[in-house]
């Protein structure tokens, strides 16, 4: 179950606070210069603390989120 919600909460910070940050869509977010990036970064730390949690997320990371 804690993988689940970690693997679920990566998708939600990387996505979710990047386009409240940038008020802007996803569909749209997504276009702009540099925000992918910005969103792989934020999924990088939640893995990180995951992990320094003891938790694994199985799977690819980057097709769940």
């Amino acid at each position: 179950m804690r993988q689940i919600s970690w693997r679920l909460s990566s998708g939600t910070t990387g996505h979710s606070s990047t386009s409240a940050i940038a008020q802007l869509p996803g569909g749209r977010l997504v276009k702009g210069e540099g925000t992918t990036a910005v969103m792989r970064d934020l999924v990088d730390e939640c893995v990180a603390v995951a992990k320094a949690d003891g938790v694994t997320i199985p799977g690819d990371v980057d097709v769940a989120v």
